[in-house]
């Protein structure tokens, strides 16, 4: 410390003395030359320069002495230089403290005014004395700093010897270490011999068995060299041509493919497994923990995406592999767009520049900009890799790659772009389906069965050295053999579980094929795997371990319809109908049942044993006819049916049955809460006339959520719903969305409200959740209805009269829609009557209402302008729709009714004699009252049940109506027809270990194929092989009957040669090959998708593609497009439609008989079944052109007259102007005494009926 201190004061000094001889040395010559030369200097200057002599040691007190001293040459040097501060004397330090610093005027101010040289020596010659001093007062301090010194450098010198020695000591303890080290690396090393020794000595003993191991798996080794050619060969071309087909073609192709090779002699692996041979076990660990579907199609298909040359297109209907490759090359950033995306090119620049993965959908809409990147057209400049993309040049990275996807399986590609690509085909078929679900319920039976008994396997230890692999193999094969019994007993539930599996890919199916009934019925496999899902999760399956129990839960809770219900419609939703078009044999007609009636008894009897005799009953049965007469005859059902355990339930069990349905409301709150997702939107279809968009606002307002809705249908349309579903999908709030990457909040909905058309797309209809609105029937629904549309308020506004008038009108309202349930009865056609409709009429009438009454409270019936409110509905607002003038007719009569003043009277009959009723209910009168309340309550009063008398119709319309519904129906669901079989040939090879073998043992026919085969040959049978055509000659051809029936006979066998033609094709096509004592097929591979996703197996014809569409017809029993030639009935079936051919082929028949029997003159005596001709309205043409050309009349003057012989007359007796035809009906109606009467029967087949072209004037006189 008091170092320290000393160092820091002789510092300070030390500053001083350096600082000030520096202002010394700066003193200019001039100045001091100055001094130099003063005779006399000022007394301040003549006291400086005598004390720094004082200091210099000159003893110089005159101005000369002082002078003499300053004039040396070497003065300024003394002070700066040659100065010692050591030097000065305690005595001359005293002096100048005494003499000098002393003295107030002695400082460097005062002398420096005085003289610049002298203020710089003053300035020095006081810091001299303060060092001085300080040298003085710091001497002992010096001292004992230097013996410090002196000390610090002995131990400097200690220090270093005490280094020096530890070093050496260091070095030695080196040594020692490493000697050690030697010692101990020998004695491990002899340790590492002994147990190398002893290790020898067991491997010898445990290698005998790696030995043998090695040794076939050498031989095994050279096997797969031997057949690596055809293995190659077979995976190139599978990964090649096989991603465009699914799974059943791509197995007969590669059968096929195998069969080509083994007749090349090219050695092939008849065992190989293409995923296990194109992809090892880590891949398809990672590709199903990406969402791949664990089935053998998407196994393949990942193959594909993962070694294609030419880059994919992906057919995906189901959305698994948008899935699958967006999880698969997440960590790579991958893009998803579309062609119908604006930023579509940015994204693909964006992607060919940095190497990121691109997803582009919907493919249908390709754009052609993407040719240069499929074609590969790349062009190197100055080491840079480009491709031009439009009409600019883009960097390519080596990492780009592009899927495309579309999900319309129906999509034809142009060969241009099919060359381009790599088709992977994701398409579902039934072993897929069936083999995803299995594996569902596999987990979830495995999932139980570890919650019940814990881990059912202790995990296998790893085997970590050489030595103890023997061991451990025995361990591993005690664990095997635990293994093999649980997969024994899982393989045993897996059976029980198999019927179910197939049978949800049945379901599936059949749902997928719903959209042949109505274009509304589409289902993605993502919903149907939910609802499959959500069956495996249900609360009575935890903790229950029964596999049977398990069994039956599921089951029951998988065949219930509320998974689908809500999206069909009511008059679908009940009945499913599984049956197959084919010949059935023909038995006599009972009198009491019309053609059609015993067709459909026939086909009844020949499908369920219960109904084997049903024809027969029918006949024995004398009050049958009584029966079909009546107007509800479901209600009393005679047993016409065999009891049989078996057989199933009689049609009037269905009443019991219906007690048992419970018929809930539908809860659109609960479906979006529990079954919808942000990302999964809802649309709410409803039938023309209703909105459903109203239980979207009720529902939001009850759960308080915010709504917005957007209508659809301009730009500004679509802009602003974008912009509501950016901001929705941020905030969670609802969004109802008319006709038309992101990340929705959690709370997001979107609804979309519809009308039901057939332009809704179908990728819209799969990916929402479809809920159908229809209104419930009836004029008392129709009633409650338009009484919640129109609001009280002004239902009461004043007149009083107003609430009655809009009854009258609602119940109008009502009958006009009710009708058109009843079309052509009701009305001849279909009219659009809606709410709109309604909402104008109420308009219209509150406007004349307002404007006669001028604000009064009463309104006298006489006042109202009946006549204006009439003749606005019947012509305008209503009456404009309609384009028949008996529909109009009709409608001004319901008018003129209803709107009078005696619609103002207590007894006002709204509906007179109402058939089926009696007594007070006979009519249907005006409720009493002027207020809305009590006519709301009159309307909830009624019946739910109304008669068509009510509407105007006679109550047999009824069983009109629901006889054109059951046709409707059941033609609709036979087209959901499926090919029930598995497209797959069973190959049954000598060798039961060779699955592969290209031998097919016995008939191996799905029996789809053996029941078209049998049904073609039968309808070959039933038509004619020819129709003979009709003779031409000059007088023939002048005659206009014989041109009409020469056209018309030249069409038929026209039509004749091609079904013939057709169907020999067809039997060509699913016939066998018989060889000696095998069965064989000729599969034939085709380059074109199948329509319906399936193979086609071939006989002695090979297919084309117009073969395969009318196979694919035949099958769903429909009638192919070729053999549509003339007007058939909607839903008309092809077994129905080869009946109806064959009877009019005959027809035309017997006509060329009868002209080259009798001459071309005779035909007008032939009668003519005209609903048989292909062109009926062109016959009735002709017998006028005939009739007028006989007898030399126009046209013009020929007037048609319709007579029904009575009942035992005969039908020939009728002169040159009347001709006969066969086959009318009468609707409603009877003919008695050439008169039409009301009948109560729906049909009444006319036996005959002639034809009478009149002469105006000779009608007149008739």
């Amino acid at each position: 410390m008091r170092l320290f201190i000393t160092l820091t004061l002789i510092f300070d000094i030390f500053d001083i003395l350096i600082e000030r001889p520096k202002t010394v040395k700066s003193i200019k010559k001039q100045h001091l030359v100055e001094v130099r030369s003063m005779a006399n200097p000022p007394a301040i200057v003549k006291v400086a320069l005598e004390s720094i002599c004082l200091l210099l040691g000159e003893n110089a007190t005159d101005w000369k002495a002082i002078r003499a001293v300053i004039m040396r040459e070497n003065f300024i040097n003394s002070i700066v230089a040659n100065f010692s501060t050591e030097d000065i004397t305690d005595d001359v330090r005293e002096k100048m403290k005494t003499r000098y610093l002393s003295n107030p005027d002695y400082n460097f101010e005062k002398v420096n005014r005085a003289s610049m040289a002298c203020g710089p020596m003053v300035k020095w010659a006081i810091a001299q004395i303060e060092y001085a001093d300080m040298l003085k007062r710091v001497e002992p301090l010096r001292n004992e700093l230097k013996a410090l010194e002196d000390r610090a450098q002995s131990n400097v010198k200690a220090g270093t010897e005490v280094r020096d020695l530890i070093a050496q000591l260091e070095k030695s303890i080196a040594s020692y270490k490493e000697e050690y080290a030697q010692l101990i690396s020998q004695a491990q090393a002899i340790k590492t011999d002994l147990e190398n020794v002893d290790r020898s000595i067991a491997l010898l003993k445990s290698l005998v068995i790696e030995r043998e191991r090695w040794e076939s798996s050498s031989e095994t080794f050279r096997s797969q060299m031997s057949t690596i050619v055809g293995d190659v060969l077979l995976s190139a071309a599978f990964i090649t041509y096989g991603g465009y087909f699914d799974q059943h073609y791509r197995q007969n192709l590669f059968s096929t493919w195998t069969s080509h090779l083994g007749s090349a002699n090219i050695k092939f692996r008849a065992d190989i497994a293409r995923t296990e041979y194109l992809s090892n076990p880590d891949e398809r660990l990672r590709w199903q923990a990406n969402a791949l579907p664990s089935d053998e199609l998407c196994v393949e298909n990942a193959i594909m995406l993962k070694r294609f040359n030419r880059y994919p297109l992906i057919i995906d209907p189901s959305g698994q592999a948008t899935e699958f490759i967006m999880r698969e090359f997440k960590d790579r950033k991958i893009t998803k767009t579309s062609f119908l995306d604006d930023s579509f090119r940015k994204n693909l620049e964006s992607a060919l520049r940095f190497g990121n993965p691109l997803l582009v959908q919907d493919v249908e809409n390709y754009d052609p900009i993407l040719n240069p990147v499929l074609n590969r057209e790349l062009r190197r400049t100055g080491g840079r890799v480009l491709i031009t993309l439009g009409d600019q040049d883009i960097d390519l990275s080596p990492s780009f790659v592009i899927f495309l996807s579309t999900r319309d399986p129906t999509v034809e590609f142009p060969p241009d772009m099919c060359s381009r690509v790599t088709f992977v085909n994701f398409t579902v078929t039934r072993s897929s389906l069936q083999s995803q679900c299995l594996h569902r319920l596999e987990k979830s039976l495995l999932q139980a069965l570890n919650d019940a008994k814990g881990k059912i396997l202790d995990d296998d230890s790893v085997i970590a050295t050489l030595e103890t692999l023997k061991k451990e193999a025995d361990d591993i094969g005690q664990k095997v053999e635990e293994t093999d019994k649980v997969i024994a007993e899982i393989e045993t539930v897996s059976q029980q579980y198999l019927p179910l599996s197939q049978a949800c890919s049945s379901i599936y199916f059949t749902m997928e094929s719903l959209h042949q009934v109505q274009f509304l019925y589409q289902y993605s496999l993502k919903m149907f795997l939910d609802i499959f899902s959500s069956v495996l999760v249900s609360s009575g399956l935890n903790g229950l371990t029964d596999y049977t129990a398990r069994l039956k839960i599921i089951t029951d809770e998988l065949f219930i319809l509320k998974g689908v219900g809500m999206d069909t419609l009511e008059r679908e939703f009940s009945v499913f109908l599984r049956g197959r078009e084919g010949a059935v044999a023909t038995r006599p007609q009972l009198e009491v049942l019309t053609a059609h009636q015993h067709d459909a008894a026939l086909r009844l009897s020949s499908r369920l044993v219960a109904f084997r005799n049903l024809v027969d009953k029918c006949g024995s049965l004398p009050e049958l006819g009584a029966w079909l007469s009546q107007a509800a005859p479901e209600q009393v059902v005679p047993t016409l049916w065999d009891a049989a355990p078996a057989a199933p339930p009689p049609p009037h069990a269905l009443a019991m049955y219906r007690l048992l349905l419970i018929q809930t409301e539908l809860d659109l709150t609960s479906i979006t809460e529990r079954e919808i997702n942000a990302t999964t939107p809802a649309l709410l279809c409803s039938v023309p006339g209703y909105d459903a968009s109203g239980r979207v606002d009720d529902m939001a307002t009850e759960l308080n959520k915010p709504l917005s809705s957007i209508a659809i249908g301009s730009a500004e349309g679509f802009n602003q719903a974008e912009r509501a579903i950016n901001s929705a999908c941020k905030s969670g709030r609802y969004l109802e969305k008319k006709l038309h990457s992101l990340q929705p909040h959690p709370n997001f909905r979107l609804f979309l409200t519809t009308e039901i058309s057939p332009k809704l797309p179908g990728n819209l209809l799969r990916a929402a959740r479809v809920i159908v609105f229809e209104p419930p029937p009836g004029i008392r629904a129709n009633l409650l209805r338009t009484f919640a549309t129109v609001p009280a308020a002004r239902m009461m506004k004043p007149p009083s009269e107003r609430a009655r008038l809009y009854f009258l009108l609602a119940w109008f309202h009502g009958i006009v829609q009710e009708r058109l349930r009843y079309v052509p009865l009701g009305w001849a056609k279909y009219y659009e009557f809606n709410e709109s409709d309604l909402r104008v009429a109420c308009d219209t009438l509150d406007t004349w209402i307002d404007s006669t009454a001028m604000g009064r409270t009463n309104l006298p019936p006489e006042k109202v302008p009946w006549d204006a409110i009439v003749r606005l509905l019947s012509q305008c607002i209503y009456g404009g729709k309609i384009d028949n003038l008996f529909d109009q007719r009709l409608l001004h009569s319901f008018l003129t009714k209803l709107f009078t003043p005696k619609s103002f009277e207590a007894d006002f009959a709204l509906v007179a004699n109402v058939d089926g009723a009696s007594g007070n209910q006979r009519h249907i009168t005006m409720p009493d009252g002027n207020r809305r309340d009590q006519f709301l309550k009159w309307i909830e009063e009624l019946s739910d049940r109304q008669t068509p008398s009510w509407l105007g119709l006679p109550n047999n319309a009824e069983k009109v109506l629901l006889t054109t519904q059951g046709s409707d129906l059941v033609s609709k669901l036979l087209k959901m027809q499926q090919l029930e079989d598995e497209e797959e040939l069973a190959y049954n090879a000598a060798n039961q270990d060779d699955p592969h073998s290209i031998v097919v043992e016995g008939d191996g026919r799905p029996a789809w194929m053996k029941t078209l085969h049998h049904t073609a040959t039968a309808w070959l049978h039933v038509l004619p092989k020819e129709l003979p055509t009709l003779r031409r000659t000059v007088d023939n051809i002048k005659d206009p009957l014989y041109r009409f029936f020469e056209r018309e006979v030249a069409a038929g066998a026209d039509l004749l040669r091609r079904v013939l033609h057709d169907l020999r094709n067809v039997t060509a096509i699913c016939e066998v090959h018989t060889t000696g004592n095998d069965t064989k097929f000729v599969l034939q591979v085709r380059s074109a998708r199948e329509s319906n996703g399936e193979c086609r197996r071939q006989g002695s014809m090979k297919q084309t593609n117009a073969t395969r569409a009318m196979v694919g017809s035949l099958v769903r029993g429909m009638l192919p497009p070729a053999w549509r030639r003339y007007p058939v009935a909607r839903g008309c079936t092809v077994q129905a439609w080869v009946d109806d051919f064959g009877a009019r082929v005959r027809q035309l028949a017997h006509v060329s008989r009868a002209s080259a029997d009798r001459g071309a003159q005779r035909l007008q005596n032939v009668p003519v079944w005209l609903g048989g001709l292909l062109n009926p309205e062109a016959y009735i043409t002709a017998t006028r052109q005939c009739v007028a050309q006989a007898n030399s009349w126009s046209l013009e003057e020929l007037n048609l007259q319709v007579r029904i012989p009575e009942a035992g007359e005969s039908s020939d007796a009728h002169d040159e102007w009347s001709f006969t035809v066969t086959g009318l009906k009468l609707q409603g109606a009877a003919v008695k005494g050439n008169r039409l009467l009301l009948s109560n029967a729906i049909l009444t087949e006319l036996p005959h009926t002639v034809l009478t072209w009149i002469r105006r004037r000779r009608a007149g006189r008739r």
